[in-house]
């Protein structure tokens, strides 16, 4: 709690203390289970699997009140009641969030030259509206060790060379909400010269909105020469997000002048290029790295008004 005397100038101006009492309480509740299994058979074939279940909530409580006009400092903020202001400020809110994913991953090699990794998820959040709450995402990506195959072992200089491949769509559901309507006070009115409590529309929900999306494709080459002396990476990729999470304008003469919606579609494609060295490796070590990025950011789809 706070209290400004009425020796200072805002209890002056207050005709009296100011008394002020905030209390804040957050609660994150979290478990996550997962169960993996491993097996190796016929020397050349790894298999792990694995599946989960992760759930969280969080509670978020505040209380806070206000009075001025206490006839003397003792009490402090501990008796809000003895103060005179003729409305006293009371404030309290309470917000639940929840997330719950069901998980499975598939990871396979064969000869620790062809590599396999699939996995899906079902990720839910209280963001939503019930029949939005729930999303399904999943990727895969393969790679092969080139260099490990018989046909590129009498290539001494070569000492790594891998392709990869991977795709997938993964779920963000945001801070913002479809599910809350509701009202702030504060819109005080004067009714018979009687000070009258007034609310008004804080946040208009959207029953509508949705999870946001992404969609990456990455094709990647890493090679090393000379045993790694020379190493790098050659990756191209594109990432689309749809249903993007914003907000958007509303008509003037709403009560609101915004509201959260999935607000369009975006693109990025580019290049990713690194090149490292080691000139030196003995007691005198010395490294050399390039980086070399290009990408193209747009807009597939958006709402002209916004």
């Amino acid at each position: 709690g706070a209290y400004f005397p009425m020796t200072t100038q805002e209890g002056i101006n207050a005709n009296g203390g100011i008394a002020k009492i905030n209390e804040n309480n957050l609660s994150n509740y979290y478990i996550n289970m997962t169960a993996t299994y491993n097996k190796t058979f016929a020397n050349d074939h790894a298999l792990t699997l694995m599946a989960g279940w992760e759930y969280q909530k969080v509670v978020s409580e505040s209380l806070s009140g206000e009075n001025r006009g206490f006839p003397y400092d003792g009490v402090k903020w501990h008796n809000l009641d003895l103060g005179t202001y003729e409305k006293p400020i009371a404030s309290s809110s309470k917000t639940t969030d929840q997330n719950a994913s069901f998980i499975a991953r598939l990871n396979y090699t064969y000869k620790d030259r062809y590599l396999l990794t699939a996995n899906f998820r079902r990720d839910g959040s209280s963001n939503f509206a019930a029949n939005k709450q729930w999303g399904n995402f999943g990727g895969i990506s393969v790679a092969w060790r080139m260099n490990e195959e018989s046909f590129m072992k009498p290539i001494e200089w070569l000492s790594n060379l891998k392709l990869r491949f991977g795709a997938g769509i993964t779920g963000y559901a945001g801070s913002l909400t479809g599910t809350r309507t509701y009202y702030t006070p504060g819109k005080d009115y004067y009714f018979n010269n009687k000070l009258t409590s007034g609310v008004a529309l804080a946040v208009l929900g959207n029953p509508d909105l949705s999870w946001e999306s992404q969609q990456d494709i990455n094709i990647g080459l890493d090679f090393g020469f000379f045993n790694q002396r020379l190493s790098g990476t050659f990756e191209y990729f594109k990432k689309e997000v749809k249903d993007l999470l914003g907000y958007r304008s509303l008509k003037s003469f709403m009560e609101v002048s915004t509201v959260a919606a999935n607000i369009g579609k975006t693109q990025s494609t580019g290049i990713e290029i690194s090149l490292k060295s080691r000139n030196f490796t003995g007691e005198f070590k010395w490294d050399t790295e390039l980086n070399f990025t290009r990408y193209v950011d747009r807009w597939k789809e958006r709402n002209p008004e916004d």
